[in-house]
This record gives C-alpha cells, sequence and structure tokens, in this order.
C-alpha cells in the first residue's frame, strides 16, 4: 500500500519541469513540499498543477473515470463550499480543474475563482501538514 504523500513524490520523481516555472514550483518538483506558497492560488498554480498526472492519480486511487470523479468533486464543493480529500486527491482535482477550464470557452467566474482558490490553499495546507494524520494508507 501507498500513501497518498508517497503518491505525490512517485508522481514528482516521474514529472517533467514546466517551462517557465518559477524557483517554488522548481523546489517542489525536487520533494520540498513546503516550498508551495501560503499564497497559492489559481492564477498561480498552473504550473504546478501539472507536476501531477491528475488522470494516473484517479486511476491509481481508484477513484473512477477523471472526468466523472471530477464532476462530482466539483459539485461537492460547490454545495459544501470546500474540497475533500487528501494531498493527492486535491492536486489530483486541481490539476483536471485546469484541464477543464483550459478548454471551456470562458474564463472561470468570480465565484468559481473562490472556489478554486480554496482548493488551492486547502492543497497547500494538506501538503505542510504532511504526514499527520492526512497521511492515511491507500490498499
Amino acid at each position: 500500500s501507498v500513501s497518498e504523500i508517497q503518491l505525490i513524490r512517485q508522481q514528482l520523481a516521474q514529472s517533467d519541469l514546466p517551462e517557465g516555472a518559477p524557483d517554488w514550483v522548481h523546489q517542489v518538483r525536487g520533494g520540498n513540499l513546503g516550498a508551495v506558497p501560503d499564497a497559492l492560488d489559481w492564477n498561480n498554480s498552473l504550473r504546478f498543477a501539472h507536476l501531477v498526472d491528475g488522470y494516473g492519480i484517479c486511476e491509481i486511487l481508484g477513484l473512477g473515470d477523471p472526468f466523472e470523479f471530477e464532476a462530482r468533486t466539483l459539485e461537492n464543493a460547490q454545495a459544501a463550499g470546500t474540497w475533500t480529500g487528501g494531498p493527492a486527491v486535491l492536486w489530483a482535482t486541481l490539476f483536471l480543474e485546469h484541464r477543464r477550464w483550459r478548454t471551456a470557452p470562458i474564463d472561470p467566474y468570480p465565484e468559481m475563482v473562490d472556489l478554486l482558490d480554496r482548493l488551492c490553499q486547502q492543497l497547500a495546507g494538506s501538503l505542510k501538514e504532511g504526514p499527520k494524520g492526512l497521511d492515511q494508507l491507500i490498499p
């Protein structure tokens, strides 16, 4: 079994560094999860989001079809005002949201940006907390 943090570390080890990535993204790719800025938000998270393969994480974690998972997760977040999941699930969600909005004919509306910013903040927080409690084992 593998933990979500271990899964993230495996993903980072296999990732390519996105072109034009800021220094902190280089640090995260190198394994320093604490380099994720507290001010992580939707507008500065694109290159960071693509350090992992959100499709692969969905498959490894058994979350089902990535697009169905993303739709369910988004619907729940819109209802609850908060996102669910550990660090790998949140990171996969951020990856999938960036993919979704890249192909959308419009930009996210302000309330959606607020919700996406919350996703970034939750992910940054869960990565900084590290193995304390959020690092449950995945069967």
